[in-house]
């Protein structure tokens, strides 16, 4: 009886969603350098796969298998969960909103770790309008690569010419939107301002407001 408990509370923790599985945290002990720890609950003798995204996209993978003795101390299984990533580019404090990481388990099972310290967003109302800007445009630009393969696909038909013309002025916002994202992402600047922040911000809506106009201008 007793040697198949432990299997049964295995085989309840394995089925368990991911965030209740995977437990973890991420933190910016510097611009320039990413730090954290993450344990597959079901499975604590196994190092995760950390992964790091930038706006988006996958940055780097990395095991979770670094011996940290403050969670040994505290009780958190064998204390090799930790991991550090160096970022290069760097991150300037008012674009940690970008970044995101996640723990995958060794059945596949993903889920999100948690900002903590110098991660955590910063809740300027400006940084928030540049956190949701930053939101809406990647789901624009998966939409219009959905747009673009599907134009393609079709056969070359003086209309789809039209389009793709379209799509390649809506491409050239997107470049002068990656310009405006990039002054935010310089490092910190004690002459930066709330000025600047604000003209950055106009410029990110102003540019996302172009890009809703031409994705109009395609279906309209």
């Amino acid at each position: 009886m007793t040697s198949q408990a432990p299997a049964k509370n295995l085989r309840s923790d394995r089925a368990a969603p991911a965030a209740v599985r995977i437990n973890g945290v991420y933190d910016l002990p510097s611009p320039s350098r990413i730090a954290g720890w993450a344990i597959d609950r079901a499975d604590p003798d196994a190092a995760v796969e950390v992964e790091i995204y930038r706006e988006g996209a996958l940055l780097q993978r990395t095991r979770a298998d670094r011996f940290r003795p403050d969670l040994e101390r505290g009780g958190i299984g064998t204390g090799r969960y930790g991991f550090s990533v160096d970022l290069d580019p760097p991150v300037a404090p008012e674009m940690v909103f970008t970044l995101t990481v996640r723990a995958v388990t060794g059945d596949g099972t993903s889920g999100p770790l948690r900002p903590t310290g110098e991660a955590t967003p910063n809740d300027d109302p400006l940084l928030r309008l540049l956190e949701r800007t930053f939101d809406q445009m990647a789901v624009l630009k998966a939409d219009i690569a959905t747009l673009r393969r599907s134009v393609e696909a079709g056969g070359d038909p003086p209309e789809h010419k039209e389009i793709v013309a379209v799509l390649d002025r809506i491409e050239v916002v997107q470049a002068r939107l990656d310009g405006a994202a990039a002054v935010t992402q310089t490092p910190a600047d004690p002459a930066v301002g709330p000025g600047l922040r604000t003209a950055v911000g106009i410029a990110l809506a102003m540019s996302a407001l172009a890009l809703v106009l031409g994705l109009w201008s395609v279906f309209g």
